[in-house]
């Protein structure tokens, strides 16, 4: 996501530099910035959870994008205290470098803060609900986003938080559903699903996903939440039977594992806030299309 979004701030000429903190993780490759023009972006290797590194690497800074974080719930059941690390007092360190140097912090945040829906509920989530966090992963995004509205109210941060709905596009990490299901049907094996695959999940363009965290950033009250979607809800059984059709495959050519631990059952997000207040609007393909634009 974040490399997407600094080829947008290229692409709709909206920064003349852009510095890229990374500390290089198992889930980096720098090989996607290499599109961009010579000079846009330089890359400084850092970690957020060192508090004087990002004070050094921010001063001068207009907006700083909080992209950093560890984000796949599988890991946060397996080592739940790196979650915390990074998404708590990474975040608190970036809110400090903030107080210091004037900066707008924008934090970039899950939908998944609201906990989950019964299958088959007509609520959708919003900005008025409260946080409901049910893993280690939501709950460390859940106490990030706390520690910025506080840090607004205590100390007049600037500072704004997107929490959208699950991801998709070109360049995503294998250890997600999409690319791992691919991944699987490529080497001739079953894409896997847990328990009954029944789970639903509301899917948005990475690339409207970069619109709506700069329409906020730079549109927004300070301290305002905005929730991020496009409505395309499906079960993962729905979207990875789709991936097997675009590939070729027979629908229910996959293979059902054992569910996971607390696993949520339905995400589903209203974008009204969003779209009502900052004009955003998703343009980009649907996850139906761009999966058919995959097999072309």
């Amino acid at each position: 996501m974040g490399a997407h979004f600094v080829a947008y701030l290229n692409e709709k000429n909206l920064a003349d530099r852009v510095v890229v903190f990374d500390n290089l993780s198992y889930a980096a490759d720098e090989s996607r910035l290499s599109e961009l023009p010579q000079g846009f972006y330089s890359l400084v290797v850092g970690d957020i959870r060192n508090g004087e590194a990002v004070k050094q690497v921010t001063k001068g800074a207009d907006y700083v994008f909080n992209f950093a974080a560890e984000t796949h719930n599988d890991n946060s059941l397996s080592r739940p205290l790196d979650f915390l690390q990074s998404n708590f007092m990474g975040v608190a360190n970036l809110l400090e470098a903030a107080r210091i140097h004037g900066f707008h912090l924008h934090q970039v945040s899950t939908d998944e803060v609201y906990g989950d829906l019964p299958l088959g509920s007509s609520e959708r989530f919003s900005e008025s609900l409260r946080y409901r966090p049910s893993s280690p992963y939501s709950a460390s995004k859940a106490s990030g986003d706390l520690l910025v509205l506080s840090w607004v109210r205590s100390f007049g941060v600037k500072a704004t938080i997107t929490n959208s709905a699950n991801n998709y596009g070109n360049f995503q990490h294998p250890e997600k559903l999409i690319p791992r299901s691919i991944s699987l049907i490529l080497k001739g094996a079953r894409p896997e699903l847990y328990g009954n695959g029944l789970n639903v999940r509301d899917w948005l363009n990475v690339d409207d996903h970069s619109s709506a965290v700069w329409a906020v950033a730079s549109l927004a009250k300070n301290g305002s939440q905005y929730l991020v979607s496009s409505g395309q809800l499906m079960s993962n059984l729905e979207l990875v039977s789709a991936i097997n059709l675009s590939l070729g495959r027979r629908a229910d050519d996959l293979e059902f594992i054992s569910d996971r631990p607390g696993h949520d059952l339905m995400y589903a997000s209203s974008a009204e806030k969003i779209r009502e207040e900052l004009g955003w609007r998703p343009v980009g393909k649907s996850v139906r299309e761009w999966l058919e634009s995959l097999a072309r």
